[in-house]
């Protein structure tokens, strides 16, 4: 049974903002000014220009194949079934482990009522909190399995709270208190460095906070109009967001008492461990807005945990479709809901507070493994029109040519920041799913498996070259190379990994279901 088309350009709209806008609000803006300082405002900038970039690409490919799942599939098009098992291993990883980010937002902020949900030493979730994480997860899975109709109705409703509620507490801070030396290098020492904003793009949450993008294309199977609608829909949410993002980073700044910069933004804390919006309304005298604070500390996860339920199922159907997963997990209900799919994510997606510790800690990795994913937009589109398929669009990526190499070297430039500690883990995956594949590959019975196994090797170049890099590197590797030597050899292994794919497209488009 296929998915149906039932969501229409404002369910799209308010789908991408509630997977933006959700714990990044709560705690991106304190993360990122303790790492970059007031140059957390370039970070927010230069990020949301190179997501709207990475976003246009894949506008143009899932208006031309609207496909639910959509990253998984699309790769399938030009690369073959071993590249798409790859990226779907790898985008499901990620993607299965935003509930769990999202719910440990909402914990972290909780806990300044509840102490006992988390060990405040490391943010690590208690067994009480894992109990709580666990019914909060299971309601995401009951709302998810009524349909994605139902789905994108009740997130209606939470975006418009998610846009409303940031925005006043933004324009609240401002209007209350607004100390211009604290965006000044006279008021902290050592200053952030343009270096410092760059690691804050990847580690800080201001691409995380931009990525929930991908929920509208994971969802063009189930759009009304997608030709019309998905390009329109990522570009609008994505400029709404960055300007609530930025108006909120200014505030956040501006609203800092000196006292908490006397030994620099590296060491901004607060005594309290309670969210850092909650220390700053706190410090300003206006607890009356606590309530609200801390009810959006539950419903702004939430809605984002809500929709990312309902993509992460898709990739999971998306893969069982393509032969990767059992098809128990294609499998839907009476409302046309994958349920199987929805409930192993639910399973995996509680097991990702074991190993990780706290908020940042989480989306430090998620970042590298999603922006591998969205890497390939660039490549899989040049791949079609050189496979010169004529698939009836309504929207084209101008200047492809030139902006598609330099969209893959930026999605790499991420990667990169994202340091060492989790590019090496990023290899450890890849290099895992290329072992899963090779034995798939060689056992099943699927004519041309390993024909079309030779198109991820690209993949195995790229990872090994980007690892070696980031372990010489100043992003959390050795220093060897110098800042800025380490940009031109990632420029270089960018073109050449580039070139290498284009050269290793399929000669047609593979044929998949559209559904």
């Amino acid at each position: 049974m296929s998915l149906n088309r039932h969501i229409s350009p404002w369910g799209l709209y308010f789908t991408a903002i509630g997977s933006i806008i959700g714990s990044g609000w709560l705690l991106a803006p304190y993360y990122t000014a303790k790492l970059a300082g007031p140059m957390a405002i370039v970070a927010w900038l230069l990020a949301v220009v190179i997501i709207i970039l990475v976003a246009l690409t894949f506008a143009e490919i899932s208006t031309k194949y609207p496909v639910s799942g959509g990253i998984v599939r699309l790769i399938q098009l030009t690369h073959g079934p071993s590249m798409s098992m790859l990226i779907g291993w790898t985008s499901w990883a990620s993607l299965v482990m935003i509930p769990a980010i999202e719910v440990q937002a909402s914990l972290q902020y909780c806990s300044h009522f509840f102490p006992q949900l988390i060990f405040h030493s490391n943010d690590h979730v208690t067994l009480f909190g894992f109990l709580v994480a666990a019914i909060l997860m299971g309601l995401f899975v009951v709302v998810n399995s009524i349909g994605i109709k139902f789905v994108t109705l009740v997130n209606n409703y939470i975006g418009w709270w998610k846009i409303i509620i940031p925005v006043f507490i933004s324009l609240l801070l401002l209007f209350l208190h607004f100390d211009p030396q604290n965006f000044s290098n006279s008021i902290a020492h050592p200053y952030p460095s343009f270096k410092d904003a760059l690691m804050s793009i990847a580690t800080g949450g201001v691409i995380f906070a931009y990525v929930g993008f991908r929920s509208v294309i994971e969802l063009a199977g189930e759009a009304r109009n997608p030709q019309r609608d998905i390009p329109r829909t990522i570009i609008f949410a994505l400029l709404t967001c960055a300007l609530i993002y930025i108006l909120l980073q200014i505030a956040f700044i501006g609203a800092l008492d000196p006292k908490y910069l006397q030994h620099g933004w590296g060491r901004l804390s607060f005594i309290d461990k309670a969210g850092p919006l909650v220390n700053v309304v706190t410090s300003l005298g206006i607890s009356w807005i606590l309530l609200i604070l801390y009810f959006d500390a539950v419903a702004s996860p939430s809605g984002t945990s809500l929709i990312a339920t309902a993509t992460t199922s898709r990739v999971t159907y998306s893969m069982a479709i393509a032969g990767y997963l059992p098809k128990l997990f294609s499998k839907t209900n009476n409302a046309n809901v994958p349920i199987y799919a929805i409930l192993i994510n639910y399973v995996v997606g509680l097991l990702f507070f074991l190993p990780f510790s706290g908020w940042q800690g989480m989306i430090s990795f998620l970042v590298s493994t999603s922006v591998l994913a969205y890497a390939l937009g660039p490549i899989v589109l040049m791949s079609m029109r050189l496979q010169k398929e004529h698939t009836a669009t309504h929207f084209k990526l101008p200047f492809a040519k030139i902006m598609c190499p330099v969209i893959f070297y930026l999605c790499t430039l991420i990667i990169y920041w994202t340091g060492w500690n989790n590019v090496w883990k990023l290899g450890i995956l890849i290099f895992s799913g290329l072992i899963i594949i090779t034995l798939t590959s060689l056992t099943n019975k699927t004519k041309n498996n390993l024909f079309h196994l030779r198109h991820t090797s690209w993949m195995l170049f790229y990872l090994a070259a980007l690892m070696v890099v980031s372990y010489l590197g100043h992003f959390g590797g050795k220093a060897i190379l110098g800042f800025g030597i380490d940009f031109l050899v990632l420029a270089a292994i960018s073109i050449i990994t580039y070139w290498y794919a284009l050269e290793n497209r399929l000669p047609e488009v593979f044929e998949i279901e559209i559904n």
